[in-house]
C-alpha cells in the first residue's frame, strides 16, 4: 500500500466518522446550542466559527444551520462576512479532498447521493467554467454538500471556483443571516422589528425567485444560439 493510498483511506475513514458523530450528536447541530458554544470562546470566536463551517460543510451538516447561528451570533454584516468565507472555506476543503486526496470515493459517493445531476454538473462545469461554478451556487442543482466534492472532479481551477464560490454565494447566504438577526432582535426586545422582518422575508423570498430567473434566461440563450442568433 502506498503512502498516497494510505491517506486516502484515512481522510475518507475520518470524513465517514465525522458524518456518524454528527447523525449520533444531531439534536445538538442547532443554531442557538451552536452559538452559546462559539460565543464562549471571546475574540476568537469569529474564527472558531468560520471553522467550524468549513468542518460542517464537510460533513454533510446543513449549511442553513451556520448560516442562521451567524446571524444569531454577528448580526448581518459582520454575520454574512463570516457566513460566506466559511462556507467558502468548507466548499474549497472539500474541493481539495475530492480532487487530490479522495476523487475515487468521492466519485462513488456523489454517484449515490447525485446520480445523472452529478454528470450534467460536471459537463456544465467542464463547458462553462466559473460561470456555471455560479450558476450552481445561485441555483441549487444538487445539495450543498454533494456540489463541494462534484466541483473537485471537474477541471475548474481551484482560483476560478474558490472566486466564483465567494461571489455567488453572497445573496443568498446574507438574505437569511439577515432575516436570523431580525428574528434574534425580535425576541430579545419585543415590539419594533415586524418591519425587518418583513424585509428578510421579502429578501428570502426574491433569492427564491433567482433560480427561476436564471433558468428562464438560459433557455432563452440557448434558444437563441439554436436560432443562430447572438444572445443577449
Amino acid at each position: 500500500m502506498t503512502r498516497h493510498t494510505l491517506i486516502r483511506i484515512i481522510i475518507a475513514l475520518l470524513i465517514l466518522a465525522g458524518i456518524t458523530l454528527a447523525i449520533i450528536n444531531r439534536d445538538l447541530i442547532k443554531p442557538e446550542h451552536i452559538r452559546q458554544s462559539v460565543q464562549q470562546m471571546g475574540v476568537l470566536a469569529p474564527l472558531i466559527f468560520m471553522l467550524l463551517f468549513a468542518i460542517t460543510a464537510v460533513l454533510a451538516i446543513p449549511a442553513t444551520v451556520m448560516v442562521i447561528t451567524g446571524g444569531l451570533l454577528f448580526g448581518p454584516w459582520l454575520g454574512t462576512f463570516y457566513n460566506v468565507t466559511g462556507a467558502t472555506l468548507g466548499a474549497l476543503l472539500a474541493f481539495v479532498i475530492s480532487r487530490y486526496m479522495a476523487s475515487a470515493w468521492a466519485s462513488r459517493m456523489i454517484e449515490q447521493k447525485a446520480g445523472e445531476r452529478m454528470k450534467r454538473v460536471i459537463a456544465g462545469v467542464e463547458k462553462e467554467g466559473w460561470r456555471f461554478v455560479a450558476f450552481t451556487r445561485l441555483v441549487p442543482v444538487i445539495p450543498y454538500f454533494a456540489l463541494n466534492y462534484v466541483m473537485g472532479l471537474t477541471r475548474v481551477p481551484l482560483s476560478h471556483y474558490a472566486v466564483a464560490t465567494y461571489i455567488a454565494l453572497i445573496p443568498s447566504i446574507f438574505a437569511f443571516t439577515y432575516l436570523a438577526d431580525a428574528g434574534r432582535q425580535a425576541v430579545n426586545q419585543g415590539e419594533g422589528f415586524a418591519g425587518k422582518i418583513v424585509l428578510g422575508i421579502a429578501m428570502v423570498g426574491l433569492i427564491a425567485a433567482i433560480p427561476a430567473w436564471l433558468r428562464l434566461r438560459r433557455q432563452k440563450r440557448q434558444q437563441a444560439l439554436n436560432d443562430g442568433q447572438e444572445p443577449l
